[in-house]
């Protein structure tokens, strides 16, 4: 039994309607082609992690954080600007009262042993700050080790080391054999 699922021709993060027009009826196979195509295209981070989705290569919760993570747009910047202005924000009409107060003044006093002298200097001049190596070892920031990743072309599979670059054409994640099975 063939699965079919509807596909936004031109996709809903592209401000794509939701009218019988712009939606066409693929194979699962045919739907993550569809977003890999919009994808190489125009570039949007949204088709790629479709793309991935379909291939089961990363699930929902992985493919939100993914989406969490990626730069915004400029429309989504605007539309979020106008959706917490006035009684849209859930602060309006309040203010934080005295004990709340109180526990940001503390919070804010307590010496913080990882900041380096040159970044408390910087922070007193208002500059912006980059964190050196000598300050990531101090705490400032977390170092992991690079761990080896699985990437793919959707028919390959490559088991990479995160310190080398992929090939070309390579995505992160690994196919688990959807153009095999019927």
């Amino acid at each position: 039994m063939t699965i079919y699922h509807k596909h936004h021709i031109v996709p809903k993060h592209m401000g794509g309607p939701d009218d019988a027009s712009n939606i066409v009826k693929l194979t699962i196979e045919e739907h993550a082609q569809a977003h890999l195509e919009l994808y190489q295209d125009h570039g949007y981070e949204q088709d790629l992690v479709a793309h991935r989705m379909l291939l089961g290569q990363i699930d929902k919760a992985e493919a939100i954080k993914i989406l969490q993570k990626a730069p915004k747009s400029e429309r989504w910047k605007k539309n979020m600007s106008e959706r917490i202005k006035g009684e849209g924000n859930p602060m309006w009409g309040k203010s934080q009262t005295k004990k709340q107060k109180e526990a940001v003044r503390i919070a804010n006093s307590v010496p913080k042993p990882y900041v380096s002298d040159n970044m408390k200097k910087r922070h007193e001049n208002d500059e912006s700050y980059v964190f050196s190596e000598r300050d990531s070892s101090k705490g400032g920031q977390a170092t992991h080790a690079k761990k080896p990743k699985w990437w793919t072309n959707g028919t390959d599979n490559k088991y990479i080391p995160e310190a080398e670059t992929p090939p070309e054409g390579y995505c992160r994640g690994r196919t688990t054999g959807w153009k095999t099975r019927k």
